[in-house]
């Protein structure tokens, strides 16, 4: 597989042609209505910050493709009962297997602490709740 391109050199060349953009349509609007004046340049390059965050934000959120195990708890979750905000995973013969749902961190505990769940386990909980 090829290396992806790091974000550092997306946001770079992003920021560039941003700053590019809005340099000539401030230089271009500046001579049309006759403006006279120093061109605030460090407020240009910052105002080209914005669109570079945004774009690495998203190239950020496209790669982040969530595991197998994550897919499967994620499909266990969303399938579901309403309530339920956990899946417990393991993986057998190289494939992920929801196991169990939980509706709440004490039933999780409850279940781990009854020695059901196998030593190799995997619990996917929202972040606010671990």
């Amino acid at each position: 597989m090829k290396k992806p391109i790091p974000l550092w050199l997306i946001g770079l060349a992003v920021w560039i042609l941003a700053f590019a953009a809005i340099s000539f349509f401030w230089l271009y609007h500046g001579s049309r209505k006759g403006l006279t004046g120093r061109i605030d340049w460090p407020g240009l390059a910052l105002g080209a910050v914005g669109p570079a965050g945004l774009v690495v934000m998203i190239v950020q959120r496209i790669r982040a493709e969530p595991t197998p195990e994550e897919r499967a708890a994620f499909w266990a979750i969303f399938h579901s009962p309403p309530g339920t905000i956990g899946a417990v995973v393991v993986t057998r013969n190289g494939a992920p297997e929801v196991i169990a749902t939980v509706r709440s961190t004490e039933e999780y505990l409850k279940l781990a602490g009854s020695g059901q769940l196998p030593a190799d386990h995997r619990v996917y909980l929202p972040n606010d709740i671990i």
